[in-house]
């Protein structure tokens, strides 16, 4: 991609964390929690159209537990599942 004159080209890196809300039907526990950690298989980012920006990657991963101790971060918390009725 070509810079237009008087332009100058920044790269990096950004940070993002969130939550997933689920819903699944499954034989047991294990068998659900089984099929969210392996069945989410890629996360979309989407940037408008007429904007200079261009995602080259996410590196991302699902999380199990937070990190202990006396720092927390935002949307980052322990694996939740609960089943309905009970």
């Amino acid at each position: 991609m070509a810079i237009e004159e008087g332009m100058k080209e920044y790269y990096g890196f950004v940070s993002f964390s969130g939550r997933i809300a689920f819903n699944i039907e499954a034989e047991n526990e294990e068998q659900a929690k089984d099929i969210i950690f392996n069945d989410i298989g890629s996360m979309s980012i989407d940037v408008s159209p007429e904007s200079p920006l261009k995602i080259d990657f996410i590196d991302w991963q699902t999380i199990d537990q937070q990190a202990r101790g006396n720092v927390s971060e935002a949307f980052i918390g322990d694996f939740e599942i609960y089943r309905e009725g009970g």
